[in-house]
């Protein structure tokens, strides 16, 4: 029996043990709660991309909005975008990459859960639309991940007073 492979894949284990969750910039906590909210934007569409799971912790997957990196998720981490009404194409990077477009409309929330799937080197990723009830829930497991550049994740426009969401599709 060749014991080479076998000491790499131990090797390859343990630092995959040792090196431990992904890290990523997270916002302040206010404006995770002001995020929680579920407030749209008047005359923008609010898309929330998150991914609840534990697994594939390790691994910090590249988001990316319209072609523009946006920065990664980690376990149990999420963003917010705000964004003018109309098409908008949400890519995650992985192992794999996985696309989803909204037709999004003013006034509307919507919710893209990044799910982890086993790879074959690393974690893959599989990007899918949810119900607004499933995505509030895991949304509300999750942190908000801090925007690229340090600005604020949450337009003053919408951490005033407000009232339900529109979370139609």
């Amino acid at each position: 029996m060749n014991t080479v492979p076998m000491r790499f894949l131990a090797i390859a284990l343990f630092a995959l043990l040792i090196s431990g969750c992904a890290s990523v910039p997270m916002a302040p906590p206010e404006e995770d709660r002001l995020a929680k909210q579920f407030k749209p934007t008047p005359g923008m569409a609010t898309i929330y991309l998150y991914r609840n799971e534990s697994f594939g912790g390790a691994i910090a997957m590249d988001v990316f909005l319209d072609g523009k990196p946006m920065g990664q998720t980690g376990p149990e981490t999420y963003f917010r975008w705000v964004v003018a009404p109309g098409k908008h194409t949400i890519r995650g990077s992985a192992e794999n990459d996985s696309e989803v477009t909204l037709d999004t409309r003013a006034g509307g929330v919507y919710f893209v859960w990044q799910e982890v799937k086993l790879g074959f080197l690393m974690a893959r990723n599989l990007l899918q639309v949810v119900d607004p009830q499933t995505g509030m829930a895991g949304v509300n497991e999750s942190g908000l991940i801090a925007p690229l550049g340090g600005a604020s994740a949450i337009p003053a426009s919408s951490s005033g007073s407000g009232g339900s969401p529109d979370t139609s599709r």
